[in-house]
């Protein structure tokens, strides 16, 4: 990833408890929901690739060591040399839009097409378009570019990636996500057993690729 992406930050608001100096919750916009979200497009491989690469690294379980046993294995091991890319550098179906985020979790390379002539010519449709640079019948494949779909209800700008623009959420410590409401904090905080809201104080953070990085729903064990 750029480092210029791990530089960028989002805004967020969250309700401290004075004396544990715990955080009970935050009130999030569409951006911070929005990378939350964008957790459950990653491919599981890269969520692991990632991981790895932080400066205090995240086992999870046996997840690490199947990774590393692809690394190290021989292409020549494979069904073609290609399947080692495509295991450790899984493509992400929704990665244009996770590129519109405001924090992108996801490192992996643009999606790329190509196209199987041969394959074309002779209309064998499952084996016309590949994301990666090799077909399975061994042709050289041809690059293509393929145009958006055009979407009339959607304005750059207006809405989020994931959800709409105007909205506000509520975001435990254990990633529950919901509308912020009053009568969602006061039942959460019933839950929390916190019957005084003297008890709890509002901080604003700067929230960067860092600290993106070690929420809870990255620290699976």
């Amino acid at each position: 990833m750029a480092s210029n992406e791990q530089k960028k930050i989002v805004k967020l608001n969250v309700m401290v408890h004075r004396k544990l100096n715990q955080v009970v919750f935050a009130e999030a916009d569409k951006d911070f929901v929005d990378i939350l979200f964008s957790f459950l497009t990653i491919p599981l491989g890269t969520i692991v690739r990632l991981l790895r690469k932080q400066s205090h690294p995240t086992v999870i379980g046996s997840l690490n060591n199947l990774h590393s046993s692809v690394e190290n294995l021989e292409k020549r091991r494979f069904q073609k040399e290609i399947c080692k890319t495509m295991l450790l550098r899984t493509r992400n179906a929704y990665g244009d839009e996770c590129r519109k985020l405001e924090l992108n979790i996801d490192d992996t390379e643009p999606t790329s097409f190509y196209l199987c002539q041969p394959c074309a010519s002779r209309r064998i449709g499952a084996s016309l378009l590949s994301t990666f640079d090799s077909s399975s019948c061994g042709s050289r494949l041809t690059p293509m570019t393929l145009r958006s779909r055009p979407n009339g209800s959607e304005v750059d700008g207006e809405d989020g990636v994931f959800v709409k623009g105007n909205a506000t959420f509520l975001v435990t410590d254990d990633l529950q996500v919901t509308p912020l409401s009053t009568l969602a904090t006061f039942r959460l905080l019933n839950n929390l057993g916190i019957t005084d809201a003297v008890l709890l104080e509002k901080k604003s953070l700067d929230v960067d690729f860092e600290q993106v990085m070690k929420s809870r729903c990255c620290q699976i064990t």
